[in-house]
């Protein structure tokens, strides 16, 4: 995660507490004192509040916060000494706090899952219980990690420096009463669980010990960007991933051969620095796949079909893009360096609208959208417009990019963390794009690659 503003001026947790409650506090009402402006026929913007605040178990004097991740109601954060800490994410309440291999090793982004929490710690991966933090597995890589690990479908993978992608399988441990055949029906259904009966079922969880060879995949270029899975079910997963020379592969897993294939190449002329974003299939009918959203160093945005291969849009910005798309609902937001952030019609590639100067996205509820400025400067959007409602400034913080739901995180480097949220939203609005569907039945078999077809023109960015 990238930081804006003066990074080398920390400001005591104190302080950037009341300067939160005085500027956040006042949100839709006086922020404009900030510098922001508010059209006079516009809505009003809405009103922010602190729903809690906490600070990671590190040493602000010899560590430095590093990474935010967001999975339903777990908030992971990441020091650079090698410390994951999980809060609730809605009330701040530590869930747990670890040490994960060594703390003068580099350690790579963490992926969490509904289950699991994978990291990489030097060059040893580490699979985690969500639930508990407890390390249930481990395993030196044979190589040179490029990137963090990304959580599939009971495997984990795990891009390698040059140009391989291993694939580690997560099997379950099994029951010892199974092996010793004293369970021979299976348990009877219970009623619906309740959520603190689920924690006491996951927190059991527990990965089959039973060492074995990872199945290896190579692509071409250096993989120094993470996975990302899109549609999966019993028998196959797809999985897309970038190379430093520009081009996007997409990859299907057939867990009955056991074999990780690339079926689709997009070619680039530039590097690709992000991973892609992922847009489902509609719910009715998953098994026809989803889409994959890129961007390349060049400035130009692609929408590529996971099953297919076939380009559905390019969209060109004309500036530089470092930071991945951001996939709310429908809408796509890019965001080019130091320009500007884009609203596209992820369905069509169509602009909807752009607003100059912001360089991150943070979060978006049903009307508004949360972004900022390279002075730390948080702007408030109109979701539909890009009218711009207010500002105010939040300098030397480092913002959680929420794709999961409306709630807007900030940290300093130093570890105070801390929660908004709209006053009217008393429980998180989860986006539509937050959760893959799972097939019903497993998709066909694709027995040939399929080459892109042709591309439309592109849109044109303003001015």
């Amino acid at each position: 995660m990238k930081a804006h503003g003066h990074m080398k001026v920390w400001v005591q947790p104190m302080i950037l507490m009341a300067t939160g409650l005085l500027g956040l506090g006042s949100l839709g009402q006086a922020a404009w004192a900030f510098g922001g402006q508010r059209p006079a026929a516009a809505p009003q913007a809405p009103g922010l509040v602190r729903a809690w605040t906490a600070q990671v178990q590190m040493d602000p004097a010899r560590s430095r916060l590093q990474h935010l991740c967001l999975y339903e109601d777990t908030l992971l954060v990441q020091t650079d000494r090698a410390i994951l800490h999980a809060f609730d994410a809605e009330t701040g309440r530590t869930q747990w706090a670890v040490l994960v291999g060594q703390p003068d090793r580099p350690t790579l982004q963490p992926d969490i899952n509904s289950q699991l929490v994978a990291v990489v710690n030097g060059s040893t991966l580490f699979v985690l219980n969500r639930i508990d933090g407890k390390i249930l597995w481990k395993t030196a890589l044979e190589g040179f990690p490029g990137a963090g690990p990304t959580l599939g479908n009971q495997r984990v993978y795990v891009p390698m420096l040059q140009g391989l992608v291993y694939v580690y399988a997560l099997e379950p441990a099994k029951d010892p009463r199974e092996a010793l055949g004293e369970l021979r029906t299976p348990r009877p259904k219970k009623r619906q669980e309740t959520p603190e009966e689920r924690r006491a079922r996951m927190a059991e969880f527990r990965i089959s010990q039973e060492k074995s060879r990872p199945v290896v995949c190579q692509s071409i270029g250096h993989t120094m960007v993470p996975l990302r899975v899109g549609l999966h079910d019993a028998f196959s997963e797809f999985v897309a991933w970038p190379s430093h020379l520009g081009d996007l592969f997409i990859g299907v897993f057939d867990s009955q051969a056991e074999k990780l294939t690339v079926r689709h190449r997009l070619q680039t002329s530039k590097a690709i620095s992000a991973p892609p974003a992922y847009l489902p299939a509609p719910r009715h009918t998953p098994a026809q796949g989803g889409t994959f959203f890129v961007a390349n160093q060049e400035g130009y945005v692609w929408a590529i079909r996971e099953k297919t291969g076939e380009v559905l849009w390019r969209f060109a910005t004309g500036r530089t893009i470092l930071a991945g798309p951001v996939l709310i609902d429908t809408q796509l937001f890019i965001t080019p360096l130091d320009t500007g952030l884009y609203c596209l019609n992820a369905l069509t590639g169509q602009q909807q609208w752009y607003v100059p100067g912001l360089v991150q996205f943070v979060a978006a509820s049903n009307q508004w959208v949360y972004a900022t400025d390279r002075f730390g400067r948080l702007h408030v959007l109109d979701r539909k417009t890009g009218t711009q409602m207010d500002t105010f400034s939040l300098s030397g913080q480092i913002f959680l990019v929420n794709t999961e739901n409306d709630r807007i995180y900030m940290a300093t480097p130093g570890g105070l963390i801390q929660c908004f949220r709209e006053a009217e939203l008393t429980e998180p609005l989860v986006h539509s794009t937050a959760r893959s569907p799972k097939p019903e039945a497993p998709p066909p078999i694709i027995q040939q690659e399929v080459l892109p077809a042709q591309e439309k023109s592109e849109p044109q960015p303003p001015g």
